[in-house]
């Protein structure tokens, strides 16, 4: 296993590293092998800052990543992962089976792999053919955290049976995941109220499964399958219009004036995962599914 965990905030000065090595020191035993860092900035919103704790001083979006080498445990492998055009991270905690056969197809259409992490293709992936697609082809488990800049979104996603775990907290204006409570309850200032209904229904009825709840009652579960709900919003953008760019063609990016948006949008019948995207126009989203780019 592995753990993820991030911070997005829209305080003008940015995130407290303490914060986020909080929640990296908690699920320390998640991951032996490794721990990476990443962050991003308003005032350089075309690069991603990966390194030490120290590099995400400031950031307005900052991830972090134990890790557990198992399929490649070589540097290459290594995260959060970094796309090689610098506009796209992820952090991956999970397998995905059959990315030895997304492998093949995503070579055919022109990416080359610089390792033989399952990560490596669920990055490509996600950028080749968006997050309901990709997501619709991975067989595994998994929890995800996917940074991208050429949309303006931070996508979070969980397989469909929720086998791998990822939980929320809102606290002070910041929205905080991580694969595990403890990381969360970190946080300094984060309450610890509990949720006196979901303590009774676990002493009576046994239960620990109650949707989003959890036994505290400003953290909550990250669903396999839900509605939709938005987790935060940016304001609509006022400077020049977004032009997507290709992997091959570059093009014109729109400057990032705030963090990426982060909505939860889910397909329950098509498809049973969550994921967080938003449309470019950063309007509010609509119930449904994520819109196709023009």
């Amino acid at each position: 296993m592995c753990g993820i965990g991030g911070i997005v905030t829209a305080r003008t000065a940015g995130l407290d590293p303490a914060w986020l090595g909080a929640i990296e020191a908690a699920m320390r035993h998640r991951g032996p092998d490794g721990v990476g860092f990443l962050g991003w900035r308003r005032e350089e919103p075309d690069r991603l800052a990966a390194g030490p704790l120290e590099a995400c001083a400031g950031a307005a979006i900052g991830l972090t990543h134990r890790r557990l080498a198992i399929i490649d445990p070589s540097a290459a492998g290594a995260q959060p992962m970094v796309s090689p055009c610098g506009r796209h991270a992820i952090v991956f905690n999970g397998e995905v089976y059959n990315f030895v056969e997304l492998r093949q197809r995503l070579e055919k259409l022109g990416h080359r792999f610089r390792g033989h992490s399952d990560t490596e293709v669920v990055l490509a992936a996600l950028i080749e053919w968006g997050p309901e697609a990709a997501l619709s082809q991975f067989t595994g488990m998994f929890a995800l955290a996917w940074l991208d800049l050429d949309r303006q979104r931070l996508v979070l996603a969980r397989d469909p049976f929720g086998i791998k775990p990822l939980y929320l907290a809102r606290w002070n204006g910041h929205l905080a995941f991580a694969s595990e409570l403890p990381s969360l309850l970190a946080l300094p200032g984060l309450s610890r109220q509990p949720d006196r209904g979901m303590i009774s229904d676990y002493l009576v009825h046994g239960r620990t499964d109650r949707g989003r709840r959890t036994f505290f009652a400003g953290l909550e579960r990250f669903p396999p399958a839900i509605g939709l709900k938005s987790i935060w919003q940016a304001k609509p953008r006022t400077s020049r219009p977004h032009i997507s760019r290709s992997r091959r063609r570059p093009g014109l990016i729109c400057p990032l004036t705030r963090p990426p948006p982060i909505c939860a949008i889910c397909s329950s019948t098509p498809s049973p995962y969550i994921c967080a995207a938003t449309s470019r126009s950063g309007s509010p989203c609509r119930a449904g599914l994520i819109p196709r780019p023009s």
